[in-house]
């Protein structure tokens, strides 16, 4: 066996997840889903500003606070990823939402969570505020900034 083996084992071996998954989830996720993503869309940055800026969406940012502190759209809703699971009942599943984060995987998993508990239209920021260019306010935000 290889050094590489040895050290990471095969790697045509399989590992089957743990049978409590469901229970202990993502350390990031509120809980596991396996619902279809029916009402998630992935939106690129330019068609999200158009939505915010038109107001057909309300915007929910899943960063933490530090992140939301230093550069956000403004009038958006800060819930972390990890605490979604005790505040989506503040927010209504019948109206279309964007979902924000830095880079896009977090909002990505908190779409397919709204998404199973039956929130009706979701949008996912794809490359998330990274790539975001529309109104933007916070700490981090220049005269002098692209944002």
């Amino acid at each position: 066996m290889t050094l590489f083996g040895r050290l990471f084992g095969s790697a045509t071996k399989k590992h089957a997840p743990p049978q409590d998954v469901k229970d202990v989830g993502h350390p990031t996720m509120p809980e596991r889903t396996d619902a279809p993503m029916e009402a998630v869309r992935d939106v690129p940055a330019s068609e999200a500003a158009e939505m915010v800026e038109s107001g057909r969406v309300q915007v929910l940012d899943v960063r933490f606070e530090h992140e939301y502190r230093h550069h956000r759209i403004p009038g958006a809703k800060l819930v972390p990823l990890p605490a979604l699971s005790d505040h989506y009942q503040e927010m209504d599943p019948e109206r279309p939402w964007l979902v924000v984060c830095e880079h896009g995987m977090r909002s990505f998993q908190a779409c397919s969570y709204l998404n199973s508990l039956g929130f009706k239209e979701l949008y996912n920021l794809v490359g998330g505020m990274s790539a975001y260019r529309g109104k933007q306010e916070g700490t981090g935000i220049s005269v002098h900034s692209n944002r």
